[in-house]
């Protein structure tokens, strides 16, 4: 049988999906306070799951097949699994009813090098490994890589008092190898990644479907920055810059914001709009949060897990809040 690899989303005779971005969110940091041009407290944002980053609001699904995989989801479920080349012993593939493969998180990860920690109370199990943290929650198809948000179409499950996670999770979230061959699905470290200031990203800013090149995003502390003025300009706004105040203003029609340097300070319907980071100036270029598109723009964005920041001039749309019931 002939050696298939996989670089992304796994699906065997049947599509996994993945999406968007993130990983090392801060449960400490607290709701965002909504205060009014005086500086007054006027509102306050509800609590964000603490696998959920802030400014990350509009995933977008990513699939990739395996035609050459001749197998039904149930042949597969027999196949053995194999880390780093070792066999697994005490488990191995499971099917869901929805015909997802899944692999057993903590025989995977801790093969791959990772130390678990299980949180009874929150149904949760925390990853680490070096700098590299993430988690995952029984029931919720929330995984973070990388400082954003993933959605893999397939929440973690408990079975036999093992957690189970997708398959596309070892390659979208811990980037691994996954590979088929001989009735074996083989998951292996990934020796090099392509290195820049955030790990193996490289940052790629596209607006509308267009590539906007020089000036890239980069990362700051927690926050993936963007640069102001190409992403305001390409979706339609003017933007004018005052070096004596080191303030930016940015208009469409009614719309009317503006920025400085070093404040934390975003204005929002005649309100300010706290976002945990403030503008910073980068080789004569103004960046600022990504969430300043989410929270002020109100435009859709995403990030896929190869580092491209998505946004688009459309409307975003407000998701249902998921359930906290675990079923």
């Amino acid at each position: 049988m002939k050696k298939t690899t996989i670089t992304a989303t796994l699906a065997l005779t049947i599509s996994l999906m993945g999406t968007q971005a993130f990983a090392q969110y801060d449960p400490n940091k607290g709701p965002h306070i909504i205060k009014d041009a005086n500086g007054n407290p006027i509102a306050q944002t509800l609590s964000m799951p603490i696998e959920q980053p802030p400014g990350i609001q509009t995933p977008v699904p990513i699939s990739a097949e395996l035609p050459d995989l001749a197998a039904s989801a149930e042949t597969i479920g027999q196949w053995k699994l194999q880390i780093n080349g070792a066999p697994v012993q005490d488990a191995g593939l499971y099917i869901a009813e929805d015909k997802t493969a899944m692999i057993p998180l903590r025989a995977v990860a801790e093969a791959l090098g990772y130390e678990l920690v299980w949180k009874g109370e929150t149904m949760s199990v925390e990853l680490s490994k070096g700098n590299q943290w993430t988690s995952v929650t029984i029931g919720q198809d929330r995984y973070s890589f990388a400082k954003m948000l993933l959605e893999l179409g397939k929440a973690p499950e408990l079975k036999d008092n093992t957690t189970y996670v997708p398959l596309a999770f070892a390659a979208e979230v811990l980037k691994a190898n996954v590979s088929a061959s001989e009735e074996t699905l083989s998951i292996s470290q990934i020796d090099q990644q392509p290195q820049d200031s955030f790990g193996g990203m490289h940052w790629v800013l596209v607006v509308d479907g267009e590539g906007m090149g020089d000036p890239r995003p980069h990362v700051d502390g927690d926050h993936v920055m963007i640069p102001l003025k190409p992403v305001v300009e390409a979706l339609g706004y003017k933007y004018s810059w005052n070096e004596e105040t080191q303030t930016a203003e940015v208009s469409k029609g009614a719309q009317w914001t503006s920025v400085k340097v070093g404040e934390d300070s975003y204005s929002f319907a005649k309100m300010a709009i706290k976002l945990g980071k403030a503008p910073t100036l980068k080789d004569g270029n103004l960046f600022v949060p990504l969430s300043f598109v989410d929270e002020v723009l109100k435009v859709k964005h995403g990030i896929d897990p190869t580092g491209v920041v998505s946004i688009s001039g459309q409307p975003k749309e407000e998701e249902p809040k998921a359930s906290a019931e675990i079923k």
